[in-house]
Order: structure tokens, then C-alpha cells, then sequence
């Protein structure tokens, strides 16, 4: 179950996107809540949407930081819900979710919710760009707490 404020993002750019512009034709990312009824079939809650996604690249991931530790380069490393480990730094495009307010590294603490978009394969663990991490985030995008 979708809201008018559940937030739908293209795959690439991690820009909002109407509801109505949506292609059903296409593969779309979902996020859902935890909780979930007893109904049959059973509900559930969308936390977010994702679309667009080109078929030769992975899908962006919504994440909660669960542990942030800042590196001494100024890099951060993000541990999510799933114990997988993301670096920033700064070449991450950080940004905002519906806001202009700037946002950076340092806005990411214990419990902010990110969607985080590694854009190669050449980000993924072991890659110069993730060190000692499980993935490099090459673009954040924040929303407001």
C-alpha cells in the first residue's frame, strides 16, 4: 500500500517522481514496513519506491544507518540495518530529500535514512573506492529527520 507521501525515486538520479508517471510495464523497487496484517492476501506498508532502474545496473537501497564511524581522511563508513558497510567521501553526491537545505557527510548519523546508489560494479567490496567497506556510495540522498 502506497501514500501520497511515500516517496517514489528514478533509479538513476534518485530525483522524485510522480506517481503518475510511473511505467507498470517496468520493474519497481519496494521498501516495505515491517509490520504487516493478518489479512489474506496480508498488507503492508511502502517505505519507498524506486523506478527507472537500467537493467544492467543495480537498484539504488534504502537504508537505515545503524553506526557511523568518520575515518581519518574524512570518509565515512556507514553500517546499515543489514550489516552491510557503505564508504563515502568526498567524492559522494550527498543530497537532500524534498528540501534544499545542503546536507553532507557530516549530517549522517545513528538512524538517519538514506537511499544509497553505488552506480558500478566497480564500487563493490574490494574496489579501491569501498577500502575496507562492503560498497562505495557514490551518491546519498538524506532525508530530513
Amino acid at each position: 500500500k502506497t501514500t501520497a507521501n511515500t516517496p517514489v525515486l528514478d533509479g538513476t538520479t534518485l530525483a522524485p517522481v510522480a506517481m503518475s508517471e510511473i511505467d507498470t510495464a517496468q520493474p519497481v523497487y519496494v521498501w516495505t514496513a515491517q509490520a504487516m496484517t493478518m489479512s489474506i492476501p496480508p498488507q503492508t506498508a511502502a517505505q519507498i519506491l524506486i523506478v527507472n532502474v537500467p537493467q544492467d545496473a543495480s537498484a539504488p537501497m534504502y537504508v537505515v544507518a545503524q553506526q557511523v564511524e568518520t575515518k581519518e581522511d574524512g570518509s565515512i563508513v556507514i553500517m546499515d540495518q543489514d550489516g552491510v558497510t557503505w564508504r563515502a567521501d568526498a567524492g559522494t553526491e550527498v543530497m537532500p530529500y524534498l528540501t534544499r537545505n545542503i546536507v553532507t557527510l557530516e549530517d549522517i548519523h545513528e538512524g538517519t535514512r538514506l537511499v544509497v546508489s553505488q552506480e558500478s560494479d566497480t564500487s563493490s567490496s574490494g574496489s579501491p573506492e569501498a577500502g575496507e567497506a562492503d560498497a562505495y556510495a557514490a551518491k546519498l540522498l538524506v532525508f530530513a529527520e
